[in-house]
């Protein structure tokens, strides 16, 4: 029975290991950009039933990837995983993402909406720094957290708020089982989509009447002083942005 209990804990110490590996191997695979799009490019091109040659130019010598590299003023890269991010250096997307743009009826929403998501993670770089979110269980942490997502919209949007926000409706109907709940839930750190493409289409500004309308979705008495502390970071951003340019 001893021997049995010994071998059990061993067996269980080994899964654990195994697991925290995996754990740590998904955090760490984000940061290593892919140096072969090969194998990626031939199993997207299987998948969505499209020439190889024509998702070969998407990711390689795609115009409004190279616009948006220009633009950023950073280098765009592809990891394998889920979602999209900016650092100091590059513009990171990854593998699930560009399937995503891939999968748009057309060629020309896919692009519009790469393009949003590049200036997008760039304008989080820009106005929040590298940690953006708030992670204490209160209104007003919602609150900031939810202004920094939608600031990050409009600012990727540059005035083309209807398109953009049409091509983000497009793209999240796309197949992913995670799309539904994404598309109508709302959660700690971002509003809905349904609440991102409603503020896009319906504030011409990210402007007060916008955050107040945000401060009521998140069941937060927006001040004075809340307000006063946005506007200090849009002028950082623009600041920023006018000494790059």
């Amino acid at each position: 029975m001893k021997e049995m209990l010994i071998i059990l804990f061993i067996l269980s110490l080994i899964v654990l290991l195994i697991l925290s590996g995996w754990l740590v191997w998904q955090s760490v695979k984000r940061f290593i950009p892919i140096r072969n799009l090969e194998p990626m490019i031939k199993a997207a091109a299987r998948q969505l039933s499209l020439s190889e040659d024509m998702v070969r130019d998407f990711y390689t010598d795609n115009p409004i990837l190279k616009e948006a590299e220009s633009h950023a003023g950073r280098k765009i890269c592809f990891f394998r995983g889920y979602g999209a991010y900016a650092n100091g250096k590059r513009v990171m997307l990854s593998t699930s993402f560009m399937y995503e743009c891939l999968a748009f009826s057309t060629l020309r929403e896919g692009n519009t909406y790469l393009y949003y998501t590049v200036m997008h993670e760039c304008a989080h770089l820009k106005y929040d720094g590298r940690c953006r979110y708030r992670l204490m269980p209160t209104s007003k942490a919602k609150f900031y957290n939810w202004i920094s997502e939608v600031r990050a919209d409009f600012s990727a949007a540059e005035g083309q708020h209807e398109r953009v926000a049409n091509a983000i409706l497009l793209v999240k109907r796309a197949a992913s089982v995670n799309i539904p709940k994404r598309l109508i839930k709302d959660d700690h750190h971002h509003p809905s989509w349904v609440r991102r493409i409603q503020y896009l289409n319906e504030f011409n500004m990210f402007a007060p009447d916008l955050w107040k309308k945000i401060a009521h979705d998140c069941g937060y008495h927006i001040t004075l002083d809340d307000i006063a502390k946005i506007n200090a970071t849009n002028s950082k951003g623009n600041l920023e942005r006018s000494r790059r340019a």
